[in-house]
């Protein structure tokens, strides 16, 4: 199948995080025909490996798992279930499954081995975390690691780079309001959980700022009937940081907010939190930055990104014992809908023309690293 072919036929069955078993057959029966050895990981990925003897090897990887999302964008070519890649992760796959073949064709020409990772559950299950335990990195030893994601808010035909740190760092935590309960007529309204819920999400909306973001994004209370106040509140949110110590001072400015709510109102107020150590900020390396660039740049537009993503992104986790790595992100969109197209949405659409480019970068990045 052409790269198109294989981006419609993955588009029509997305599956969720480490449910992924009609892709990752795709995925095996491809590199079957291609001759690239392969085993099965975790259940539902896939890591193909060209070992061509040489000292160093490149990590090649591509996310398999999709969204728990409606699709609304009425392409002939629509999710046939209740699920979608609204974060193309199926033009991930149908992008490295094009390279593959390619770069097996041309392995003679290779400077290095290469590794081809299909990666289960990225979104919010930390499957680069799992597949680096099971020794991914191993067997050859990984040097450099390369990934791409496609981006919304860059044209097609452009490549979006940035040195150091590109993504955040994410802390979810849960705040657990108890009260006593009651009827609607008897209850004052600081003992109304859902009150002192308000007090509390608008304290921490004041936390948000340009260089960290902070939300409450989910609030749950109430019996279903309208006289009865509850006896609990739970809020759930997340902080989004660029560093560690950032996180430990959101951690710290909650935990402060809940016990002063909490000492006005009388209520018991619990803050629990979780820092998402499976999704560490993405660091860049300047070098193979640099290689990238020098690469597409006769096929590409660059732009060089100023300012980091507040998105997580587990790729974070292979760039270890000392291999350097680059996430570089993939204009997708055509120009006259910048703006109006985004990923984690119902209406996401790809413009097509990326992803050739994107098999070619995933290609070239493999023939010409040499470490």
């Amino acid at each position: 199948m052409s790269v198109e072919q294989l981006y419609k036929r993955l588009h029509q069955i997305p599956e969720l995080a480490f449910e992924e078993f009609e892709t990752s057959k795709l995925i095996q029966q491809e590199l079957c025909k291609i001759g690239i050895p392969f085993k099965v990981i975790c259940g539902t990925g896939v890591v193909g490996l060209i070992d061509v003897g040489k000292d160093k090897t490149i990590l090649l990887r591509a996310d398999i798992d999709a969204l728990p999302i409606k699709e609304k964008t009425e392409l002939e070519y629509s999710s046939k279930n209740d699920n979608m890649h609204a974060c193309g992760h199926d033009a991930h796959v149908a992008m490295l499954l094009a390279a593959s073949k390619e770069i097996f064709s041309n392995k003679s020409k290779l400077n290095c081995n290469v590794k081809f990772i299909f990666q289960p559950g990225e979104e919010r299950a930390g499957g680069a975390s799992k597949l680096v335990n099971e020794g991914v990195l191993e067997n050859p030893r990984v040097d450099a690691c390369f990934a791409m994601h496609v981006w919304p808010s860059l044209a097609a035909g452009t490549l979006g780079l940035k040195n150091g740190v590109l993504t955040a760092l994410g802390t979810r935590f849960t705040i657990e309001i108890s009260a006593p309960g009651g009827h609607i007529a008897e209850v004052k309204p600081n003992k109304n959980p859902i009150y002192v819920a308000s007090k509390i999400l608008t304290e921490v909306e004041k936390l948000w700022r340009k260089d960290a973001r902070i939300h409450i994004s989910k609030i749950k209370s109430g019996i279903g009937s309208g006289n009865i106040i509850d006896t609990k509140c739970v809020m759930t949110g997340e902080a989004r940081v660029l560093c560690a110590s950032d996180a430990d001072n959101f951690i710290t400015t909650l935990r402060n907010i809940c016990v002063k709510v909490g000492n006005e109102t009388g209520l018991v107020v619990k803050f629990d939190f979780q820092i998402a150590k499976e999704y560490p900020s993405v660091v860049n390396n300047k070098g193979m930055n640099e290689l990238i660039n020098q690469i597409t740049l006769p096929y590409m537009a660059i732009k060089w990104i100023e300012n980091p993503s507040f998105g997580c992104e587990d790729f974070s986790n292979y760039a270890q014992n000392g291999a350097v790595s680059s996430f570089v992100l993939l204009g997708c969109t055509p120009s006259e809908y910048i703006g109006t197209n985004a990923i984690h949405t119902p209406i996401f659409k790809l413009d097509l023309s990326a992803l050739s480019l994107g098999a070619k970068i995933f290609t070239d990045v493999a023939l010409n690293y040499s470490g």
